[in-house]
C-alpha cells in the first residue's frame, strides 16, 4: 500500500487564490482586510441550492464569496469559500459535522479531481490529518492549539460554521497560509455575526453549485485506500426485493470485495494514526425518502455482517415497519474504523463506498385475500393447469421519480407466481393502473418437478406462492404474497358412458348425404398419471389395430364423438369392439368397450352397446 508518513509539514505547490505564497505580501498585493461586502441575494442562493452566503469585491477583476448550507447527504454542514478572478477560480470547501467539528476539506476547486482532499479527526488534544496532495497520500498529527467545534447547538449555524473553520485553520499552517489574511477576515465577518446587518450585495457573485460540492465521492482517492475496487449493489431478482412469505419486508444486497488486505489506522485510540492495519469491511443499508440518499437524509441505517475478502457475497436485510409511502434504499460498504466511529456520530460519511444509485421502494396497504382453486386439469403439451379465483385489494400505485433523474414512471400492479423451481412467473394480470378491490381470475401452471407425487393414491401437490407486485419508479416491488397448494387428485379414468346409432349429414364430393354414424360419449380424465398418448383401439376377433391417438389431456366435460364409420378403417376391418388404451404406473390401462353388431351382409352396423 502506497501510504507515506509525513514527519512535519505538508508541502503544497499551489495557492488557493490567484496570487502565490512566493510574494512578499501575504495577500499577493490584495487588501488584507475586507471592505464593503453584503449578503448574497436569496434568489441567487436558492438557484444554486445554498442557504446562507456573503460576497465582496476584492478589486475590479476579483470577487470573494462564502456560502453555506446543511450537508443533506452526509449530515452536518458544508461551506465553500471561493475567489474568482480573470480566467481563474479557486475554492476551499469544508465539511463540518453537527458538533461543528471540521471533518473534511478540499483545496483548489469544489471537485476532488482538481483539488487536494483532506480528512480530519480531533481526539485527545490532537488533530489527525490524512491528505492527498500531488498524487500522494500522507498523514500528519497536529497539536490542538486553537480549539474549535464541539458545540451541540447554535441559533446561527452559518456563524458557528465560520467560527469553527477559522479556529481550525489556525491549527493547520498550510491551510492558514492559503486562506491569507483577507480570507480569514472575510470568513470572520460571518463568525462574528457582523454579516447579519449588512445590505444585500448587488455585484456579480460566482460560487459553486451545492449539489456538486456535496457529492459523496469527493474522497474517492482516500476511500480507495480502504475499499479498493470493491462494489456494492442491490439484488436484481425481484423475489428478494419486497415482502417475504413471513409478511416481513426484505432487501438483498450484493457485494464484491476487491480491497487491499491492509488499510491505514484512523482510530488513534487503537494505535499510531496512519499506521497499517488489517482491513475489515461490513455491509449496510440506508432507507429514506429522498431519491438521492446518504447518511444525512436517511431515516434508517441498517447494519450488516462482516464481508469475506475477495468474494462476491450477499446479505439480506429485514426492513423495519414502514408507514405506507414512497421510500428509497441504498447499500454501502463500511470499514471497521468508520463503523466504530458511527457509534459516537463521528464517522466520516465520505469514506464509505455507496451503491452507484438508489432504488425505489414502496409500502402500500395492499393485500391478497382468499385464493380458491376452482378447477385443476391436465392440458395437452402444457401440463397441469389450475384455475384460480383470488381476492385482491390494492390502492392506486403512485408515480415515483426515477432515482437517476426527475422524470416519473407511471405505477402499475399485477400478480405473479413463484414455484419451487422458478423465481418469478408472470400471469395474465399485469400492467393494471387503477385501484382495485375484488376478485380476479387467473391460472397457474406448475411443472411436474414442482409436484410432490403419490402415485399409489393418485395425488399430486405443488406448493405455489401468489405474489402481488407493483412497478414503481424503475423497480418491481413485492407488496404482498400468499402461499397456496395446487392439488391434482383426478384418478386415471378412461370410460365410454353412452353410445347410439344415429344418422347425420356427411359432406362428400361437393354434396351432403345422410349417412349412418355412431355417436358416443367418453370420459378421459386423470391424464397426469398417463405415461403414453391415448390410443383408440379396435378389434375383430383376435386382430386389433390402432385407429388414432390423442395427446394426454383431461376432458373437462364428456367428449362427444360422431363416427361416420363407412369412411374409415372400421368398415373394412369390420370392427366388433372399440376401446381406449394408455399406460399407468407401467401397466396397460384401458377403458370399457363399445361392441358393434353388423348386418348379415356386413354393409352396416345395426347395434352398438357399452360393455366391458
Amino acid at each position: 500500500m502506497n501510504i507515506q508518513k509525513l514527519s512535519y509539514v505538508f508541502l503544497l505547490c499551489f495557492s488557493v487564490f490567484t496570487f502565490t505564497g512566493c510574494e512578499d505580501d501575504e495577500n499577493g498585493g490584495k487588501p488584507q482586510t475586507v471592505g464593503a461586502y453584503g449578503s448574497i441575494p436569496t434568489e441567487a442562493l436558492n438557484k444554486m441550492h445554498w442557504k446562507w452566503g456573503i460576497a465582496s469585491r476584492i478589486n475590479d477583476e476579483t470577487t470573494a464569496t462564502f456560502v453555506c448550507n446543511r450537508d443533506s447527504l452526509g449530515g452536518g454542514y458544508v461551506a465553500a469559500f471561493s475567489v474568482d478572478g480573470f480566467n481563474s477560480h479557486t475554492t476551499l470547501t469544508f465539511f463540518v459535522d453537527d458538533r461543528f467539528d471540521v471533518t473534511t476539506f478540499l483545496m483548489g476547486t469544489s471537485s476532488e479531481y482538481n483539488a487536494n482532499t483532506y480528512i480530519v479527526q480531533q481526539k485527545g488534544g490532537n488533530i489527525y490529518l490524512t491528505g492527498t496532495a500531488n498524487g500522494n497520500t500522507k498523514h500528519r498529527t497536529y497539536a490542538l492549539q486553537s480549539p474549535y467545534g464541539n458545540s451541540q447547538t447554535s441559533s446561527d449555524p452559518f456563524s458557528a460554521v465560520a467560527s469553527s473553520i477559522l479556529s481550525f485553520s489556525l491549527n493547520i499552517d498550510f491551510l492558514s497560509e492559503n486562506l491569507k489574511s483577507y480570507g480569514r477576515d472575510f470568513i470572520g465577518k460571518v463568525a462574528s455575526g457582523d454579516y447579519a446587518g449588512q445590505p444585500v450585495y448587488d455585484g456579480q457573485a460566482l460560487f459553486p453549485e451545492y449539489d456538486a460540492v456535496c457529492n459523496l465521492n469527493h474522497l474517492e482517492t482516500i476511500r480507495r485506500l480502504i475499499t479498493g475496487e470493491s462494489a456494492v449493489y442491490l439484488d436484481n431478482s425481484e423475489n428478494l426485493y419486497g415482502k417475504g412469505p413471513d409478511g416481513k419486508s426484505y432487501v438483498t444486497v450484493y457485494a464484491r470485495t476487491n480491497a487491499p488486505t491492509e488499510t491505514f489506522n484512523r482510530n488513534p485510540e487503537e494505535g499510531e494514526y496512519g499506521a497499517p492495519k488489517a482491513l475489515k469491511l461490513y455491509c449496510g443499508l440506508l432507507i429514506g425518502q429522498h431519491n438521492v440518499l446518504g447518511p444525512g437524509n436517511a431515516l434508517y441505517d441498517l447494519k450488516g455482517e462482516e464481508l469475506l475478502s475477495g468474494h462476491e457475497q450477499s446479505q439480506t436485510f429485514e426492513l423495519p415497519d414502514l408507514a405506507p409511502g414512497i421510500y428509497y434504499v441504498r447499500p454501502y460498504l463500511i470499514a471497521e474504523d468508520e463503523l466504530q466511529a458511527q457509534t459516537t456520530g463521528k464517522a466520516n460519511p465520505r469514506l464509505l463506498l455507496y451503491a452507484e444509485d438508489t432504488r425505489a421502494y414502496l409500502t402500500l396497504d395492499a393485500h391478497l385475500g382468499e385464493i380458491e382453486m376452482t378447477d385443476c386439469y391436465y392440458v395437452a403439451n402444457s401440463g397441469v393447469q389450475a384455475d384460480l379465483s383470488i381476492s385482491v385489494s390494492v390502492p392506486q400505485i403512485p408515480d415515483i421519480p426515477l432515482s437517476f433523474n426527475n422524470s416519473f414512471n407511471h405505477g402499475s400492479w399485477g400478480i405473479a407466481l413463484r414455484y419451487a423451481h422458478n423465481d418469478f412467473s408472470e400471469t395474465d394480470i399485469f400492467g393494471r393502473t387503477d385501484a382495485f378491490n375484488g376478485i380476479v381470475e387467473t391460472s397457474v401452471h406448475p411443472s411436474t418437478p414442482d409436484f410432490q407425487i403419490d402415485r399409489e393414491n393418485f395425488i399430486a401437490k405443488a406448493d405455489v406462492e401468489a405474489v402481488l407486485y407493483c412497478h414503481a419508479g424503475n423497480e418491481r416491488i413485492i407488496l404482498d404474497n400468499k402461499p397456496f397448494t395446487v392439488v391434482y387428485d383426478k384418478k386415471p379414468e378412461l370410460r365410454f358412458t353412452s353410445a347410439e346409432l344415429v344418422q347425420g349429414f356427411y359432406p362428400q364430393g361437393g354434396r351432403t348425404e345422410m349417412e349412418d354414424a355412431i355417436r358416443s360419449e367418453q370420459i378421459i380424465s386423470g391424464t397426469f398419471w398417463f405415461e403414453s398418448d391415448i390410443k383408440f383401439m379396435e378389434e375383430n376377433g383376435n386382430q386389433s389395430i390402432e385407429m388414432g391417438s390423442l395427446y394426454r389431456q383431461d376432458f373437462r366435460e364428456p367428449g362427444i364423438e360422431t363416427d361416420f364409420y363407412r369412411h374409415y378403417a372400421t368398415y373394412n376391418f369390420k370392427t366388433k369392439k372399440r376401446y381406449i388404451e394408455t399406460k399407468v404406473n407401467g401397466q396397460p390401462f384401458r377403458s370399457n368397450a363399445l361392441h358393434y353388431t353388423w348386418s348379415d351382409d356386413g354393409s352396416r352396423i345395426i347395434r352398438v352397446e357399452v360393455g366391458e
